[in-house]
């Protein structure tokens, strides 16, 4: 069962996860699990996006601007996360379309980078994810994806 087959908007994911908040523990792991933790880190509010990693919040700005519609980002980078522990690993999702998917695939193909594709926020998605990797390895497959996806516009 997928998520947006049980909720029909994030309002409602929201006041569901409600429910658990008098179990602070619970209500931490539910709102990770429902994609409504709060943006950790080092973060830029970027117009009609939200708060994005500094690191690539303004490339992200401007795939927007140019059609290629972006749902969830993570950069993974310790700069931007400098109070974690542990890293997740980047990410960026995109809405899916047709002319996305096709995109986002073929760069994600040409950087061996991991490509998926699901739901995020109760929207198609297709989900490129960085590999486990140091900062300077995974800075560079940023400025490769992004220089890529700039070139297909």
């Amino acid at each position: 069962m997928k998520i947006r087959d049980r909720f029909k908007s994030m309002e409602e994911v929201r006041q569901y996860a409600e429910q658990f908040k008098s179990d602070p523990e619970t209500y931490k792991a539910v709102l990770f699990l429902l994609g409504l933790s709060p943006q950790e880190g080092i973060s830029k509010d970027v117009a009609g996006i939200g708060l994005v990693n500094i690191s690539v919040a303004d490339e992200i700005a401007s795939l927007n601007q140019r059609g290629l519609t972006t749902l969830a980002s993570c950069s993974g980078l310790r700069c931007d996360h400098p109070q974690k522990e542990h890293l997740a690993d980047g990410y960026l999702s995109f809405l899916k379309t047709e002319e996305i998917r096709t995109i986002v695939k073929k760069c994600a193909t040409r950087l061996a980078l991991e490509y998926e594709e699901g739901e995020t926020y109760l929207r198609p998605s297709c989900t490129i994810r960085m590999p486990k990797c140091g900062d300077g390895k995974k800075k560079q497959l940023w400025e490769s994806l992004f220089s890529l996806l700039r070139k297909t516009q």
